[in-house]
């Protein structure tokens, strides 16, 4: 069926480019996050100063483990050939039901294609 090939090619394609520009947001704010704390000089407040470093580094955390997760969902998304249509639902099926259509790939939600609203979802996030 090469609707469905194309289909999947097309979720396969704006997945992967949503990934990269969410990926490409985060590594401008992690740099922007890391020239602050750089450029941030001690004041004569002290503890403000010390507690607004924390807080930075705190929040610079937060985007380096959210950033490994969005290479995580890149790098499992990668593993999807596209082009190989699969007999039963599993890692890569595009599964068309009658509450919904759902690409099993990485969770990333509601992606439309051709006016068809699919859901990105994790196998596990089907069944219960």
């Amino acid at each position: 069926m090469t609707t469905t090939i194309s289909t999947k090619k097309a979720l396969h394609s704006q997945l992967l480019q949503d990934l990269n520009q969410r990926i490409d947001r985060l590594e401008y704010s992690i740099r922007e996050t890391s020239d602050s704390m750089k450029n941030d000089t001690k004041s004569s407040a002290g503890d403000k100063f010390e507690t607004g470093r924390e807080m930075m580094q705190i929040e610079l955390n937060n985007q380096h483990a959210q950033l490994n997760q969005l290479l995580r969902l890149k790098k499992d998304l990668t593993l999807i050939d596209p082009n190989v249509k699969t007999r039963t639902i599993e890692f890569g099926s595009l599964v068309e039901t009658s509450n919904g259509h759902y690409f099993i790939a990485v969770a990333l939600g509601k992606v439309k294609v051709d006016k068809t609203t699919y859901y990105a979802r994790l196998y596990t996030q089907l069944c219960p």
